[in-house]
């Protein structure tokens, strides 16, 4: 799994990279989180189930500041960048929806990743090595952004076309 794992951050700072917001904020926040996935990709954590090197737990600690970097970027886009809506478009009742969808995601981004400093710090003060749940806590924050990023591109939630009356 770790393989489709490290793939699918490629792919996913790629895409960040790449995708055009509608200005500086959205831009930036794209380059950075992007930035920041190539790097968790690139820096291996520690495997919790076999011996390791100090060295293996120094690229680890980078492991981790790129991923808490990459999980606080992707929950500020969920939080506040996905939600803002355009003052010449009305609020719809489905724009309503996929803003509160957005703040799940993010809120769920956010407790993963606090979730995920929490087992680091305690592996960290008890000599430990990290825990096999730091993986599912990882997944589960890419997979909310996962959806959050989906709505957004009008996979999930798109409003529905009004029909319209032709006069004769």
């Amino acid at each position: 799994m770790r393989n489709y794992y490290v793939g699918s951050l490629c792919a996913i700072a790629a895409f960040l990279i790449c995708s055009r917001g509608y200005d500086l904020r959205d831009e930036i926040s794209g380059y950075l989180a992007g930035a920041a996935a190539f790097g968790v990709a690139l820096f291996p954590s520690v495997n919790p189930h076999g011996g390791f090197t100090t060295m293996q737990v120094d690229i680890g600690f980078v492991h981790t500041a790129f991923a808490a970097l990459m999980f606080l970027v992707l929950g500020y886009i969920c939080i506040f960048l996905f939600r803002r809506s355009s003052p010449e478009r009305p609020l719809t009742r489905r724009k309503r929806h996929r803003n509160r969808l957005y703040g799940t995601c993010g809120l769920v981004i956010v407790v993963c990743m606090c979730a995920m400093v929490a087992l680091t710090v305690h592996a960290s003060l008890h000599s430990l090595p990290p825990s096999g749940l730091l993986f599912w806590w990882e997944s589960l924050a890419l997979a909310a952004f996962g959806i959050a990023w989906l709505t957004k591109g009008e996979g999930i939630l798109k409003d529905k076309p009004h029909p319209h009356i032709h006069a004769a």
